[in-house]
């Protein structure tokens, strides 16, 4: 008997030592979340001042070289408008660099996280920044250029590659997300359908820098001749000898995309004048026997009669590639 009540002794002080112990784990847990959720509130407030000192800066120092140029173009300027009108675009260029050094500075990770990471890690609980792993800038600019292609009508469209790229780090810089950690997930949404066909093949998965990939588009977009480069490009292209009709029209139709060219009868006779020649003249005949004395000026109807005609079959994928450009060009069938 006194053994029983012994034993009930204990386990009854075990019940509250573990209800104890419970009980602070769970305050400690609600005290870890509202630390969390306070820090999480103070980022928050950190990033909307950061956003708007970004657009600001940047809006300053696109003003100050709009006024710059609006002097130059004067020719009776005086010297002294013309000093006033350079300085403020230096101050604003400075301003501009450093608040681009600031921001990355922000970025890195300061010493009492690197310990905490540590610290985790040796314990087994580091799980990493997720959330910035999946996080979406809300503004994001869409790749769309003055004079090119223009596919999302309720955004900005950017007077020079510069403008655009310089938009793209703001939204990252922002958010202090990491260029070379997360260019590449973001860069995907700036894109229509067509460039990001042209970005999957270029650029995607190769492990790039983003300093890398920003000196090769303002390399390739800078030029104040990209558009009559890439007409260039079309229309010297060639179907290969061995190549199949379907592979010489997709890159064909790339570099239509890219040129920012319309369908037309020109646009049609280019594609089935470049083909091979037994191809070609069998295709010109399927053409006279299909549209007779009409001239057809839909190139997205055109390849696939050519296709049939040249004997490959328009699998799924193909199909898919044309429906997309004809919702892309919003062409209307001939």
């Amino acid at each position: 008997m006194n053994n029983y009540i012994a034993n009930a002794s204990i386990a009854s002080s075990n019940d509250e030592s573990q209800k104890s112990e419970l009980q602070k784990d769970t305050r400690e847990d609600s005290q870890s979340n509202n630390e969390d959720f306070e820090m999480e509130e103070e980022e928050r407030n950190q990033e909307i001042n950061i956003l708007a000192i970004g657009i600001e800066i940047d809006a300053c120092r696109k003003k100050a070289a709009e006024k710059l140029i609006k002097v130059l173009e004067n020719p009776e300027a005086k010297l002294d408008d013309i000093r006033k009108a350079q300085e403020e675009v230096a101050n604003t260029k400075e301003r501009w660099v450093a608040f681009c050094d600031a921001q990355e500075m922000m970025s890195s990770p300061s010493a009492v996280e690197v310990f905490r990471a540590n610290i985790e890690k040796k314990a087994g609980k580091y799980r990493g920044n997720n959330k910035a792993d999946s996080f979406v800038p809300p503004n994001l600019p869409a790749f769309q250029l003055r004079g090119g292609p223009v596919r999302q009508t309720n955004k900005a469209v950017h007077d020079s590659i510069a403008a655009f790229l310089n938009d793209f780090e703001v939204q990252l810089r922002a958010h202090n997300l990491d260029f070379d950690q997360h260019w590449e997930r973001l860069f995907w949404l700036t894109c229509d359908e067509r460039q990001r066909v042209s970005f999957e093949k270029t650029r995607a998965g190769r492990g790039l820098k983003w300093k890398e990939v920003r000196q090769q588009l303002e390399s390739e977009h800078g030029n104040p001749y990209h558009l009559w480069i890439k007409k260039h490009e079309v229309h010297c292209m060639l179907q290969k000898p061995g190549e199949l009709v379907r592979a010489y029209a997709e890159r064909f139709l790339d570099s239509v995309h890219a040129a920012n060219l319309d369908s037309s009868d020109e646009l049609v006779w280019l594609f089935t004048s470049k083909l091979l020649r037994p191809v070609r003249e069998k295709a010109w005949q399927t053409l006279t026997q299909h549209y007779g004395l009409v001239v057809p000026k839909n190139i997205h109807q055109v390849i696939p009669l050519i296709v049939a005609t040249s004997g490959e079959e328009t699998d799924s994928l193909f199909q898919e590639e044309r429906e997309v450009f004809g919702i892309v060009y919003g062409l209307v069938s001939q």
